[in-house]
């Protein structure tokens, strides 16, 4: 049964699921896919949430917020 888009809106807020993520396509080579789906199996999450966590992870501290990045660097922690 396919819903239209108002319907799946109305049902991801009553689910509580976070709308504010963009869906993305992206490419990627088989050794990079088949270590997505290892670390989804053991760390019994989406392969979605893992390409988000490691995005921020790596792109966070050079173009986040400048706060934070301030703060780190008033703080003496080294940045990458």
């Amino acid at each position: 049964m396919q819903l239209d888009r108002k319907t799946q809106y109305r049902a991801a807020i009553l689910l509580g699921m976070d709308t504010k993520r963009i869906p993305f396509l992206v490419r990627l080579h088989k050794d990079s896919r088949e270590l997505l789906t290892k670390a989804a199996e053991d760390q019994r999450r989406s392969v979605s949430s893992i390409i988000d966590q490691c995005v921020r992870d790596q792109l966070m501290p050079k173009y986040g917020e400048l706060q934070p990045r301030l703060q780190r660097f008033l703080s003496g922690v080294r940045q990458p």
